[in-house]
């Protein structure tokens, strides 16, 4: 399962499948989202059987970072590695 971050005309969650992926706006309006509510079943039974989903072709699509509002990032530089 590839979850991604799409535009259109505004951010919106997405699903990969094949070709195409399978708007998401429906159960959270982001990746961050979909992950705090706990909604993966949800996403997986959408993509075992297939509906009315909206789908946009991948090419059609621009792709942003999957995650877009991180609520933290952390970074270890190599020179600490043995501090770790």
């Amino acid at each position: 399962m590839h979850l991604v971050t799409f535009t259109d005309q505004q951010p919106r969650p997405g699903v990969l499948a094949g070709d195409d992926i399978i708007d998401l706006y429906g159960i959270a309006p982001d990746v961050r989202g979909i992950l705090a509510s706990g909604s993966l079943e949800k996403v997986r039974a959408i993509l075992d059987a297939p509906g009315k989903e909206k789908r946009i072709p991948v090419k059609g699509a621009k792709l942003l970072a999957p995650i877009p509002n991180p609520g933290i990032v952390l970074s270890v530089g190599m020179n600490y590695h043995e501090h770790l």
